[in-house]
This record gives structure tokens, C-alpha cells and sequence, in this order.
């Protein structure tokens, strides 16, 4: 069946610039809300701006009767495989005075219908199971709202419903969002009379093609919690870490419509030392947070420790239990901003991920760390180019020189990420060949078409081939100017490197100075700011592979505890399920990427499936069964079929 992005609440403000997005995007789109000659204006539109098909469905989502229509409408046009959960109501004035029958009306809509219309989306999206769900909450859902009293109420609670059934379907392949935004330029503030509110007239607001932008990348991230701008980071972080009292102050004076001037004044007053409170206490919590995650990833350690039997059946069930808890005892998931994305807590520090990260584009590093999906090897080199084009179709005689051949093979290239599959919602990330990143998709610069494009994260093959065996592997050639090679790289929009060292024998003193020269030329990428992908590629055909793993492993985890910074790694896929689980838990890990190495798709995917916490990077599972002769619908088919089979595996 044909995917279709349902949004509520279409025919104007944020909804509707999520809809020009989306058709901007090519996506076909159902529009709902209750004004239906907006929304055949904005089904105009969004032909214009590029949509597939687009349906007009009106409807009063605070009636049951018409949620139930809408839904079943929907659905028989195709798959929702994201479902934009905008449409929302709020009352200015103090409680005791507003009307009822308003504030009903708002909770029907903001809770019953939002909560009821989420439960058919999961519901639906299970039997696939893949789906994005994006619920539009408020930085009125971290704080109580003194004249505003139930519209903050109801955010609170799409928050609060968000965060929690994005951790029930963990893994599942579905994800839940909530976007949190602050005031923003629409009409809102008419329909909650709050025109005349302080904060409002006082400060320019953001505009909601802005706000449904930063809403949209964290969903095809599958970040959970989105906060548009600084401010409302400072007003969420406010919320959840100060007393109530100073909050409830800020907020009643913010809202207030007397003495606009004075109640601005003790508004700024408030907030400064709310700021500056919030500041203080983040830093203390995020000290102790960092202190209750190194004392308890001690104690998995020293459980690991107590069992005798290392290749028992008890023995595995508590590696795996002592894994799971030191997962979820990582800094980032028991950081004192729980809640708020790793790019949101970057807002409030210069210091998160240590001396440098801030130079990283912390979109594309939230991505990377959290995102569902894989990364797409694309940087076949001189070596191996020519097999890369035989098993495309094009055989060495239709050739003449390596120009010719780069030529070709960046054909094959553009003709993947240009395919309609190809975007940041299954592949979050993909690696470039030097001269794939010197040259152009559609008129733009290869890095800058992928993420503003597609919104994949570009990454840079930087080594120059293997060294002779020795010791039982191959060490990466000397690499000539490889700082000139990363400042041009950074300059061009380039996340991270990929370089790639192979072990032939479980060799200690070979592996050994693999990991090692691995993580010291890391370090020198880093200094660049840079994210280095670390690949000592296991050779899957020799006869001691298992035993080269473990030495590998154990390398992998003394270089990680010296390290101060985190980095990527590469790994081939172990010969014992769960292989890597400490290494994907290690503090200074942002992803761990497997490599095909030789395996078909079928049985690399069935491998990554059986390591949770490995994400594919596959080069020639990527491109198998793809043609030069096949025409532009069967290529298309054809990658958009093996990208879901990846990306299922990656998710697993």
C-alpha cells in the first residue's frame, strides 16, 4: 500500500508548515481540520510545492464521530507511516473565570482526541512495524501556567504520554517525538484571546516554519523530546530543576495582561535568576549523574566478575543482564536533562561531550547517536571499484581509463541517493569516497545534498589503502596530508571519517598496533572536529576469527578507557551473538556500525539481527542486485526494497 503523512490541525500555523514540508519532501499527504476551504487553499499549494497525492479531510477531531471518520478515511487511502499529531486549543484567563465549555472543548481536543487518534497510529504501524509519530506538546508542558492553567495542564500530559510510550515501543521500529515549542508566530494566540499577553507582544516570535523544521529533523532522528531554541531550554530546564515558586511566579507574570511594563520587568527579573539558578543546578546534577553512572557501571563490572563459569548458560544471562544495566546507566541516558535530546542538553553547555564537541554539527551527532537506521557504504576506492561496477553490470572493456571509471561508479552513486528510499528516515548516514565528495548531486555539493537534501549524515573515507601483512594484519599507509584533507573536509559540511585497517590472524602483537594506530590517528580527526569511524575489520574467513575478536575486544576496551572523547567503530560481525555488547555501552561509544565483509544480505542481515546495538554499514549488501541496465523504476524498487531490509536488520 502507498505511505501517506496524516497532520492535524493543517490549515494554519505549525500544521500547515509541516505540510509544506512534507510535500516539499515529495511525500503524499492527508490534511485535516475543521476549515475545509483553508485546507483546498493548502492542498493547492502543496501540488505546487511538490507533493505525491493530496487529501483534504475536514473534521472537528473534539467530536468522536468525526475522529472516527477521519481515521478510517485515512486509512483507506493507504499506510500512515507518519502521523503529525499538531492539532491543539488553549484559554487565556484565570481559571475561575474562563469558559467551560472552551476548556472542554480544549481537552477533548489537546488529551482525547490527541491520545486516541496516537493509539490507532501504533496500532497500525505495528503491523508493519515501522512508523514515526510526532505529537505536538509546549514548553508549557515542564511548567504550571497561572492564567493558562489547563492548556498547560494538557501539554504536560501529551508530554508526559510521549515520553512514555516512546520507551515502550524502544526498538520496535516505531518512534514517538514530542515537539515542545514556545510562543510562535500564528494564529494561537487569537484563538486563546492572548494577544495582549505580556510575553507575547514583547519579544518577536518564531516563526512555524521554523518550529515544524526543527520538529521534523528530531522526528527523522528519532529524537523523543524536541525544544526549539535556547530560551525555551532555559524555560524546560526552569521547570524541571527549580522550585515551583520561582516557576509559578515567572509564568503568572509572563501571562499577565496588567501593567504590561511592570509585570515584563519582574517577568526578565524572574527569569534571570531562574536562568542563572537553572545553570547552577544542571551543573551539580550533571556531575552527580556522571558520578551514579561510573559507580554503577562499577558494579556490573564486578557482578560480570563474580560469575566462574564464563561459557555457562548462567554465566551468558548475566553478561547480558550486567550489559543491559550498564546501557542504561550510560551518562547520556541518566544525564540530569533527562528528557531533552543530547543536541537540547549541548544548548545549555559548552562542555557535554568534552573540550571540541561543540565544533560538531550536534543535529548530525544526535542523529548519529540515537537515530533509527543505518549507514550506507558508498567509498569504494581505486581497488575495488572496478568489482563494484562488474557487479553492477558494467564489465572492465566498457572503460578506457580511471577517469571513465570514477565516472561511472559516480553514477551508480548518485543513482542510489538520489532514489526516493534513500533519506535520513532509514539511513541516517552515509561514506564518501574523496572524489565522490569533490563532485556534485543535482548541481550541489555531494556533503551538503545529502543532509540538506536527504537528511543523511555525510561522512568521508579518509585512508589511503593497506600496508603489506605483518604480524597477522594489515596497518593503514601512511596518509600524506591528512590535515589538509580534514580542514577541506569540514569545510565542505563532512560529519566524520571512515578508515580501515584488517586483521588475518588472532596475532595479540598485530592487533594490538591495529587498535592502536586505529585510535591515535581518531584522536588527530577529532582535533579537527571531526567523528572518526574506527574499522579494524575483522577478516570472516580465517580460521581464528573468534579468537581474534576477543583480542580485538579486549584492545578496543583499553584504548576506549584511556579516551576522553567518543568515537565510531566499525566492527565485522562477531562469530558469538551480543559479541560487542560492552563495547556499544562504553561512555566514550556514539555508534557501533557492522560491516558486511563478504557475507550476502540475507545472511549479514540475519547476523545484525542477532547483535542488538550493531547498526548495518554495508557496502556490497548495499548494492546487490542493483543494475546499470535496469530501468529508473526497477533500480528504485529494487534499493528501496534492500534499504527497508537493512534498516529492519539495524533495528532488530
Amino acid at each position: 500500500m502507498t505511505d501517506y503523512t496524516l497532520i492535524t490541525g493543517a490549515s494554519s500555523g505549525i500544521g500547515e508548515a509541516f505540510a509544506v514540508i512534507a510535500a516539499r519532501e515529495g511525500r503524499n499527504v492527508i490534511i485535516t481540520a475543521r476549515r475545509k476551504d483553508r485546507l483546498e487553499t493548502l492542498a493547492q499549494r502543496l501540488d505546487s510545492e511538490g507533493a505525491g497525492e493530496v487529501h483534504v479531510i475536514a473534521a472537528d477531531l473534539a467530536v468522536p464521530e468525526d475522529r472516527e471518520r477521519l481515521w478510517a478515511e485515512a486509512t483507506a487511502f493507504g499506510t500512515i507511516d507518519i502521523f503529525v499529531n499538531n492539532a491543539g486549543l488553549g484559554t487565556h484567563g484565570p481559571f475561575a473565570e474562563n469558559d467551560w465549555d472552551r476548556e472542554a472543548q480544549s481537552i477533548d481536543v489537546n488529551v482525547t482526541a490527541l491520545t486516541w487518534l496516537m493509539k490507532q497510529a501504533v496500532s497500525h504501524m505495528s503491523d508493519k512495524p515501522r512508523g514515526r509519530i510526532l505529537n505536538v506538546a509546549s514548553v508549557a508542558s515542564f511548567l504550571p501556567g497561572p492564567n493558562m492553567a489547563v492548556y498547560h495542564a494538557t501539554k504536560a500530559y501529551v508530554l508526559s504520554l510521549s515520553e512514555a510510550v516512546a520507551e515502550e515501543l524502544g526498538g520496535t521500529g516505531i518512534s514517538v517525538t514530542a515537539l515542545c515549542p514556545g510562543a510562535t508566530e500564528s494564529e494561537f494566540q487569537d484563538g486563546a484571546d492572548m494577544q495582549d499577553v505580556t510575553f507575547i507582544k514583547n519579544q518577536k516570535l518564531p516563526s512555524s516554519m521554523g518550529v515544524a523544521r526543527d520538529g521534523w529533523s528530531g522526528m527523522k532522528a528519532g529524537t523523543r523530546v524536541v525544544l526549539p531554541g535556547a530560551m525555551n531550554k532555559i524555560s524546560a530546564m526552569s521547570g524541571r530543576l527549580l522550585p515551583r515558586f520561582l516557576t509559578l511566579k515567572a509564568t503568572k507574570y509572563a501571562m499577565s495582561k496588567d501593567n504590561g511594563d511592570t509585570a515584563m520587568k519582574r517577568a526578565r527579573s524572574a527569569a534571570d535568576q531562574a536562568g542563572e539558578q537553572a545553570r547552577e543546578a544542571a551543573g551539580q546534577a550533571r556531575a552527580q549523574a556522571k558520578e551514579t553512572a561510573e559507580t554503577v557501571r562499577k558494579k556490573a563490572a564486578g557482578f560480570k566478575a563474580q560469575v566462574l563459569d564464563p561459557d555457562s548458560d548462567f554465566a551468558n544471562t548475566m553478561r547480558k543482564k550486567a550489559s543491559e544495566w550498564r546501557t542504561r546507566a550510560h551518562i547520556r541516558g541518566e544525564s540530569a536533562t533527562s528528557g531533552l535530546s543530547p543536541n537540547d542538553q549541548a544548548a545549555t553547555t559548552d562542555a557535554n561531550n568534552g573540550e571540541g564537541t561543540h565544533e560538531m554539527d550536534q543535529k548530525q551527532a544526535e542523529q548519529m547517536r540515537s537515530g533509527d537506521g543505518f549507514v550506507a557504504a558508498l567509498d569504494q576506492s581505486g581497488g575495488s571499484t572496478p568489482k563494484a561496477l562488474r557487479l553492477y553490470g558494467i564489465e572492465e572493456d566498457q572503460y578506457s581509463s580511471e577517469d571513465q571509471m570514477f565516472d561511472m561508479i559516480h553514477d551508480m552513486r548518485a543513482r542510489i541517493v538520489k532514489a526516493p528510499a534513500f533519506t535520513g528516515e532509514k539511513v541516517i548516514g552515509a561514506i564518501l569516497f574523496e572524489m565522490t565528495m569533490d563532485r556534485e548531486f543535482e548541481g550541489k555539493p555531494a556533503a551538503a545534498y545529502l543532509w540538506e537534501d536527504k537528511g543523511v549524515v555525510p561522512f568521508l573515507k579518509c585512508d589511503k589503502g593497506l600496508e603489506d601483512e605483518a604480524n597477522g594484519v594489515q596497518l593503514m599507509k601512511p596518509m600524506g596530508d591528512l590535515d589538509g584533507l580534514l580542514t577541506r573536509a569540514k569545510s565542505k559540511g563532512i560529519f566524520g571519517t571512515k578508515m580501515r585497517s584488517v586483521i588475518n590472524a588472532a596475532n595479540t602483537e598485530g592487533i594490538a598496533a591495529n587498535a592502536a594506530q586505529q585510535f591515535e590517528i581518531g584522536k588527530q580527526i577529532l582535533g579537527h572536529g571531526l567523528m572518526p569511524i574506527l574499522e579494524p575489520e575483522v577478516n570472516i574467513k580465517i580460521s581464528d576469527k573468534a579468537e581474534a575478536e576477543k583480542i580485538l575486544r579486549d584492545e578496543i576496551m583499553k584504548q576506549l578507557d584511556a579516551m576522553d572523547r567518543e568515537v565510531m567503530l566499525k566492527l565485522s560481525l562477531p562469530s558469538e551473538d551480543g559479541f560487542y555488547s560492552d563495547v556499544i555501552a562504553h561512555k566514550n561509544v556514539m555508534r557501533v556500525v557492522a560491516l558486511s565483509g563478504g557475507y550476502s544480505r540475507e545472511e549479514a542481515n540475519d547476523l545484525l539481527a542477532r547483535n542488538p546495538g550493531m547498526t548495518a554499514s554495508f557496502s556490497r549488501a548495499l548494492t546487490e542486485g542493483l543494475s546499470a541496465q535496469q530501468s529508473d523504476d526497477e533500480f528504485n524498487a529494487m534499493i528501496a526494497s534492500t534499504i527497508d531490509s537493512i534498516y529492519r536488520a539495524s533495528i532488530t
